[in-house]
């Protein structure tokens, strides 16, 4: 169940780094989304593995992760995020949290909603809907590991129960991972805009180990592959242009999402983002 990601995660310092471990292995691993069980690899180039040091035992695969080891944050992974001078302010619960958005991730927002002709606060309000406005929680990516997609995948299940709590959704991917660790990185959803890995390659990776690698590196990278995967989709970029929530809501979060009301809560949140925005402008 091991993974050069992970292994980069644990000994590099970055998740994003197994493309530099896969280099350095190239001789002795031809596919970066397969390592064999005892192989020796070298963690830089032209140097043989450091002895083994005591590290903090990984839980077993039918037991919660408490401390998933995916880092916050890359060496320079959020910079550039913020908008800089005047601060969003808002009045109720929702637009203080969507004050704090904006304050934190703002300038990457805009242009990106520029880019595609729509309007930042519709960037601004899926993000919140489906993560609470963070892509980590307790230092780790937020995920949602879905079985059925696992199943369709491989034939097998693996039991998951969505409580709300992100070590729960760890327990169920390393066990998924430890059957096919591809079809485990296809069947979860990732960091701020909860993106499917199945997705990767709609939104520019190779596979879904590779989009996962990238999106525990950094928000930044989860919200412009959000942007992507609208741009990649001419009825939802319509959709997003528009304000169109239940198409938006059916095309991106699927054909059940009147049951949890996403398209009135996208309305709501996009309604409260644009006071927040008010307040930016009006502060001059």
């Amino acid at each position: 169940g091991d993974t050069l990601s992970g292994i980069a995660a644990r000994m590099l310092g970055s998740a994003a780094r197994w493309r530099d471990l896969w280099q350095w292995n190239r001789a002795t691993v031809a596919n970066p989304n397969a390592v064999s069980v005892g192989q020796v690899l070298m963690l830089r180039e032209g140097l043989a593995p450091p002895a083994a040091t005591p590290t903090t035992p990984t839980p077993a695969n039918d037991g919660p992760r408490t401390t998933p080891a995916t880092p916050q944050h890359g060496p320079a992974g959020d910079e550039g995020m913020a908008p800089g001078g005047k601060l969003a302010v808002g009045t109720t619960s929702l637009e203080r949290a969507l004050a704090e958005l904006y304050n934190t991730k703002g300038k990457l927002i805009s242009a990106e909603a520029a880019r595609l002709g729509m309007e930042p606060e519709v960037g601004g309000a899926v993000m919140y809907v489906e993560s609470g406005g963070s892509g980590f929680r307790n230092g780790a990516m937020v995920i949602r590991f879905e079985a059925h997609i696992f199943q369709q995948f491989t034939g097998k299940w693996v039991s998951v129960q969505h409580t709300g709590n992100q070590a729960d959704e760890y327990a169920a991917f390393e066990r998924a991972k430890a059957l096919d660790p591809e079809a485990a990185h296809d069947s979860i959803s990732m960091g701020a805009a909860q993106i499917m890995g199945f997705n990767a390659e709609r939104i520019g990776y190779g596979n879904a180990m590779e989009m996962y690698a990238n999106f525990v590196a950094g928000e930044k990278s989860q919200l412009v592959g959000m942007f992507e995967f609208i741009r990649t989709s001419t009825a939802l970029t319509r959709a997003a242009r528009t304000k169109d929530w239940p198409t938006f809501a059916r095309l991106y979060n699927g054909a059940g999402y009147a049951a949890n009301a996403y398209d009135k809560k996208l309305a709501s949140a996009y309604g409260a983002f644009k006071n927040v925005m008010a307040s930016v402008r009006s502060q001059g």
